[in-house]
C-alpha cells in the first residue's frame, strides 16, 4: 500500500537507493521497518508490503530523524494497513 506518493514500489529506478538502519522505539512485536533514501524521492513515503514490512522512503534532502517522526505520526495508518495486508493474506 502506498502512502503520500505517486510512484509505484515496483519501479525499476531503485538504483542509487541507500538503506538506513531503523531505530524506532516500538515494542518488540512490532513490524520490521526499513528506511531507504531515494535520490528521486520528493517526499517521505510509507509503504506496507505483503509480508508486513514497513518501508519509509526518505528524499535525498530528508533526515532520518524526520523520517522516524513521520512513521511515528502515521502509526495509526500503518497499523490499519497491516491489518488489511494480514486479512488479504488470510483470504488467499
Amino acid at each position: 500500500m502506498l502512502r503520500r506518493a505517486f510512484a509505484s514500489a515496483d519501479t525499476p529506478c531503485m538504483a542509487g537507493t541507500e538503506t538506513l538502519q531503523p531505530s524506532l522505539p516500538f515494542e518488540a512485536g512490532s513490524p520490521r521497518y526499513e528506511f531507504v533514501r531515494h535520490p528521486r524521492a520528493r517526499r517521505y513515503v510509507i509503504r506496507v508490503v505483503g509480508d508486513g514490512t514497513v518501508r519509509v522512503t526518505v528524499p535525498r534532502w530528508g533526515s532520518k530523524r524526520e523520517a522516524e517522526a513521520f512513521a511515528v505520526r502515521e502509526r495509526a495508518w500503518i497499523e490499519k494497513q497491516q491489518r488489511r495486508v494480514e486479512a488479504e493474506r488470510e483470504a488467499t
